[in-house]
């Protein structure tokens, strides 16, 4: 029997399962993530879910009839990483059944076009500079972005081929893996981007540093939990560009709101005459430009296209193609 769940039930659902599971509520939290497997038509997600519940189930006995086990923690630790993962993967299977935004529609087209990481990565290859690589690109670009949580050699095979590529491409595909991992939190995206901070293009570094930031200012939480370990963005190596990067975000923030303001006054000059009002235009620039400066804003706004966030789609990056903010 296949069950229909529409996206805000499913929301709702899966915001309470987060709840039960940040409160440490195992049991809770796996009554509820049952549904969303059960609705995923997914059937190995669904043996993998019943094994796991078997098991926590078998473990809650145990202690309650008397068992001691010096290793409990760590076990519960284990069962709430693997239950974030499930709730993941279901998120993510519930969506692709609906068919009806950018995100799934995507997924459904590549999949039935048999793309795959070895065969796109193989056609890069003897594919020499052209508009057809170009499209290649964009293909590549939406196969990581609507990509399933990865295995170590997921992450392996992409960290290879990334970092052989020019800085452009490189940002471009880091692009994919930060909206990859705004969909659905995945530390092993996480661990490619965390390794491309560190490569030696400074840009391409930046592009990983600001999504890092971004999705641990989103998703630190239940990366942590996936990982069971601090999300990449809180390595000693990586925190003062972060530091850096978040004054950055604030800076251009505090910046484009300025401006916002001094525009709203412009469009208000009441002068009827054209010089007058001209003059009156560059008198109130100048006087914000001056602000800018002093309060260490960006003056012109220069510093918008080194941003790299979903919430900047529009604004501040061309490297993220146009994202489709309707989905649930």
């Amino acid at each position: 029997m296949n069950h229909v769940i529409d996206h805000s039930t499913a929301r709702q659902l899966s915001d309470s399962v987060r709840k039960d599971l940040y409160a440490k509520r195992i049991s809770e939290a796996q009554d509820k993530l049952s549904l969303l497997v059960q609705c995923s038509q997914d059937s190995q997600l669904n043996a993998e879910f019943g094994e796991l519940r078997a098991n926590y189930n078998a473990m809650l006995t145990f202690l309650t009839q008397g068992g001691h086990d010096d290793n409990r923690f760590d076990v519960q630790q284990d069962m709430a990483r693997k239950t974030w993962t499930l709730l993941t993967r279901a998120r993510r299977a519930v969506r692709l059944l609906s068919r009806d935004d950018t995100y799934s529609r995507t997924s459904d087209r590549l999949a039935r076009a048999g793309a795959s990481a070895q065969s796109l990565t193989s056609q890069w290859a003897h594919t020499f500079p052209s508009r057809e690589r170009y499209d290649l690109q964009d293909t590549l670009f939406d196969f990581l972005w609507t990509s399933p949580m990865w295995s170590e050699a997921d992450t392996a095979l992409w960290y290879d081929f990334i970092q052989r590529q020019d800085s452009l491409v490189q940002q471009h595909m880091l692009g994919a893996v930060f909206l990859a991992m705004w969909e659905f939190p995945d530390p092993e995206k996480l661990r490619l981007t965390t390794l491309m901070a560190q490569c030696g293009d400074r840009r391409t570094s930046l592009t990983a540093i600001t999504a890092l930031v971004l999705v641990e200012q989103a998703d630190g939480h239940e990366l942590e939990s996936l990982a069971a370990h601090k999300p990449g963005v809180l390595q000693s190596t990586l925190l003062p560009q972060a530091t850096s990067v978040q004054v950055e975000m604030a800076l251009v923030l505090a910046s484009k709101a300025d401006t916002e303001l001094e525009q709203n006054e412009i469009n208000h000059i009441q002068h009827t005459d054209p010089a007058q009002a001209i003059k009156a235009a560059m008198q109130i620039k100048l006087k914000y430009v001056r602000k800018r400066l002093a309060m260490g804003y960006d003056p012109n706004l220069t510093r918008m296209g080194t941003l790299h966030s979903s919430k900047f789609l529009a604004t501040c990056s061309h490297w993220f193609l146009p994202f489709d903010t309707t989905h649930p």
